[in-house]
């Protein structure tokens, strides 16, 4: 759960374990994300903002299933015991499915990166990225975005006169 999240929401590890069920709107599509953990006391949110972030179709699935019957002040992600996982032990769990998949090791917060720049390659609006990354400034949402080998091809394609660029 927590790593869906981070990749399809792009929310912050203390974002995601401070998610309870009642800030899940499925009708209308919506997480408002109202508090983060730190030290595992809620705060504000790091912008010091809430925010709304839609809730994309993989994302709409697993949450679907995940509440079902619960109340909703309970923390959307627990550990096996029914409480708020440590900072530790999500990024433990991270690194199991990692393992498990044979990915490479990487933190957190880079699923918020892979979230920003799947949302740049997909055509995203960059002041809507911004938005939903919960920036200030666009200058901080740009460090997010990683542009691939097939980024650069398809930018270069598109110069007048390029149907495609050579050595495809």
């Amino acid at each position: 759960m927590a790593v869906a999240l981070g990749a399809l929401a792009g929310l912050r590890q203390g974002e995601v374990r401070a998610l309870e069920f009642r800030d899940i709107d499925l009708k209308q599509g919506i997480i408002t994300v109202r508090w983060a953990l730190s030290e595992n006391q809620p705060v504000a949110p790091k912008s010091g903002d809430e925010r709304v972030v839609p809730i994309g179709a993989p994302l709409a699935e697993v949450l679907t299933q995940a509440i079902r019957g619960k109340l909703p002040a309970a923390r959307v992600v627990l550990n096996a015991n029914g409480r708020t996982p440590s900072r530790q032990a999500v990024l433990s769990a991270l690194k199991e499915v990692q393992k498990r998949h044979s990915l490479p090791p990487r933190s957190f917060h880079s699923l918020r990166h892979y979230f920003l720049s799947a949302l740049v390659r997909g055509g995203a609006n960059l002041e809507a990225v911004r938005e939903l990354a919960g920036h200030s400034k666009l200058l901080t949402t740009q460090r997010y975005l990683h542009a691939s080998g097939a980024d650069l091809r398809d930018a270069v394609s598109r110069l007048p006169g390029n149907s495609k660029p050579l050595g495809n």
